[in-house]
């Protein structure tokens, strides 16, 4: 089946039934669930199926970053050893399903010691079934849904580890964040230390079913649209954004200060004692819009 030309396409009716039927393909062979290589168990089939819905090229898959210098960049035998995910057409392409915390000096590396574009993807579950596993005897409780929902919002805590390339604009134009909002089905060990052994059970396996919707961010006013809801007053302060986009904490003061310094938003005064912001395009061009699950 052909592969999709970019990762726009992603959108399309065809992309995503390519999707689900990666995703079927791969809970039927069990030959690709036990490979050494990335990650958790829990990764394994998910970065399976985006690397196929990528490309069926193996060659391109896993590739020794500094091994595709020309001999004029720095390859020494201090170059690190960074692998990878996908290296194709002068683009590298990661796939995290975790925390950005430990991609950090990857990612860095990559910016500045290599000309490929590149682009991070992070899967977000934002639909879920969940089935308990008995530990001793190996049986498989009965799926239900899980009523909590993700949306791409919850990527506003990873931004903080990713914030030297966003607020540089030369490096911020060959970086691309792509969120996939999926359908996943979670497997758990009732071995948490509650009674019922649920809180604090480990994940088993999360195996993606569907792929719902595809957010690209890769320019400031992509950024601007999904981060900032129409339910948000202008000009608005730190918490009237918690109230309104619920991201609470210190990660709220981060992300303002995060799109100030991407010139997105500005202080704009004080009410009270709180500052206001304000967005630095026209009112009328404001984004207004939040993507939903």
């Amino acid at each position: 089946m052909q592969n999709p030309a970019t990762i726009s396409d992603w959108n399309s009716p065809h992309i995503k039934a390519r999707f689900s039927v990666l995703c079927r393909e791969e809970i039927c062979t069990a030959q690709n669930c036990y490979r050494g290589g990335v990650g958790t168990l829990a990764e394994k089939r998910m970065h399976r199926v985006f690397k196929r819905l990528i490309t069926d090229d193996e060659s391109k898959l896993e590739v020794r970053i500094s091994a595709t210098l020309q001999k004029t960049e720095d390859t020494s035998d201090k170059v690190p050893r960074f692998v990878a995910d996908i290296l194709t057409d002068g683009e590298i392409i990661e796939i995290q399903t975790g925390s950005f915390f430990p991609m950090q000096k990857k990612l860095d590396w990559c910016m500045h010691h290599t000309p490929y574009r590149l682009t991070v993807i992070h899967p977000i579950a934002a639909r879920r079934t969940l089935a308990w596993l008995d530990p001793i005897s190996g049986t498989v409780g009965k799926p239900r849904r899980v009523s909590r929902r993700e949306n791409a919002l919850v990527i506003a805590s990873e931004l903080y580890w990713i914030r030297p390339i966003l607020t540089n604009p030369e490096l911020r134009r060959r970086f691309c964040l792509v969120l996939p909002l999926l359908e996943v089905q979670d497997y758990k060990w009732l071995d948490g230390y509650s009674a019922d052994g649920k809180r604090g059970a480990t994940r088993y396996e999360r195996i993606p079913i569907s792929l719902l919707e595809t957010i690209v961010l890769s320019e400031p006013e992509d950024y601007a649209h999904l981060f900032f809801p129409a339910s948000l007053p202008h000009p608005f302060t730190a918490a009237e954004y918690a109230a309104a986009t619920r991201i609470r904490g210190r990660t709220t003061y981060s992300v303002l200060h995060l799109f100030c310094e991407m010139g997105i938003l500005r202080p704009e005064g004080k009410r009270g004692r709180s500052v206001t912001y304000t967005w630095t395009c026209e009112e009328e061009s404001a984004p207004v819009t939040q993507h939903q699950a």
